[in-house]
This record gives C-alpha cells, sequence and structure tokens, in this order.
C-alpha cells in the first residue's frame, strides 16, 4: 500500500498502473493508520481513505485544470 501511495504522490502513473494491475484492490484497500505527507503534498491520510481518495487531491499539473 504505502508503494502505491508513493507512486501517486509522484505522479509516477506507469507504476500507479502496474501496481494496480497486478493488485486492483489496492484501489480500495483501506489505510489503517493515519499518516501525514509533507513533502510532494501537505495532507494527512486519515484512517479509512483509500489510494484513490488520495489521488483525488490535486497534486500535479494532470490534476489540475
Amino acid at each position: 500500500m504505502d508503494t502505491l501511495l508513493e507512486a501517486i504522490l509522484d505522479d509516477d502513473c506507469s507504476k500507479v498502473e502496474k501496481l494496480l494491475l497486478a493488485d486492483a484492490t489496492l484501489a480500495t484497500r483501506v489505510i489503517d493508520a493515519p499518516k501525514l505527507y509533507e513533502s510532494k503534498i501537505f495532507h494527512w491520510i486519515c484512517v479509512g481513505d483509500t489510494a484513490a481518495m488520495c489521488r483525488g487531491r490535486p497534486m500535479s499539473s494532470q490534476g489540475r485544470r
């Protein structure tokens, strides 16, 4: 799960795709411990959040419109 979140925060779409193709349940698996990300975005990942919720944050030029 941490690998997927890091790939999302790094905006590494090919790595995210590879991880999700290997295990699609990663997209909806819930976070079991809170974690504060301060480097690329300043955001708490809360217990019960999913990787899909993290990707919904406007982190990259692709995400901003």
